[in-house]
C-alpha cells in the first residue's frame, strides 16, 4: 500500500486481522512514525488473553498503551478509531477484569459483567456485580450491588461511578498503581 487512507481503508475491510494493523505498524516504521509503536502495543493488547496468571502482564501493556496514545494526535485516532475499533467488546471486558483484579483484588471467578448500551460513541458503559446478578432478588437494593464503569474506546482507560456524601456522584478514573484517584466529570 502506497499511503495511510490505503491502510486505513485496509483496516475497515478488515477490523479483526491484526496482520494488516502490523502491516500498517511496519509502514509507518519505515518513515520514522512513532505511531507505529502505539499500533504495536494494540496488537499486543488486543490478542492478550485475559487468565489469572497474566493480569499483571496485561496491567503493565495496557498502561504502555494509554501512555503512548497520550501522545499521538486525538484526531488520528478518531479518524483511525472509526475503520476499526482501538477498544473493541472484547478488549473491554479484559481492561475490565484486570482492573477488578488490581483495584478490587476479584478473581475471575467473582466478576460479573454486563454491557449498558454504548454509554457514548466513545466509550462502553458497563456493569459489574458484587455477587452473582442471578441470586439478587429484584429489589432496590440491587442497585447497590453494582457498579457502573465505562471504558475509552481510544485509549481504555475506566472510569467508576463512586458516591461521595458531599458531592454526591462523580466518575472517578485510576492510573498506574489504580490507588491515585482523579476525580473527572467524563472520561
Amino acid at each position: 500500500m502506497k499511503n495511510e487512507e490505503e491502510f486505513v481503508r485496509a483496516l475497515a475491510a478488515s477490523p479483526g486481522e491484526v496482520a494488516v494493523s502490523l502491516a500498517f505498524a511496519d509502514w509507518l516504521e519505515e518513515r520514522g512514525d512513532l505511531k507505529a509503536q502505539f499500533i504495536r502495543l494494540w496488537a499486543k493488547l488486543w490478542s492478550s488473553e485475559y487468565k489469572e496468571g497474566s493480569f499483571e502482564q496485561i496491567h503493565m501493556l495496557a498502561e504502555n498503551y494509554r501512555n503512548a496514545a497520550e501522545t499521538l494526535d486525538r484526531q488520528w485516532l478518531i479518524r483511525v478509531g472509526r475503520a476499526r475499533q482501538w477498544v473493541d467488546r472484547q478488549l473491554a471486558i479484559t481492561l475490565v477484569r484486570v482492573y477488578l483484579r488490581m483495584r478490587h483484588g476479584r478473581k475471575e471467578d467473582r466478576q460479573w459483567l454486563g454491557f449498558q448500551r454504548e454509554y457514548t460513541s466513545e466509550t462502553w458503559g458497563m456493569y459489574f456485580w458484587r455477587q452473582n446478578p442471578a441470586l439478587i432478588k429484584p429489589s432496590r437494593v440491587a442497585f447497590r450491588k453494582q457498579t457502573c464503569l465505562k471504558v475509552d474506546k481510544i485509549t481504555g482507560a475506566i472510569g467508576e461511578l463512586n458516591f461521595n456524601k458531599q458531592s454526591g456522584y462523580s466518575w472517578v478514573t485510576f492510573r498506574d498503581d489504580f490507588l491515585n484517584p482523579l476525580v473527572c466529570n467524563s472520561l
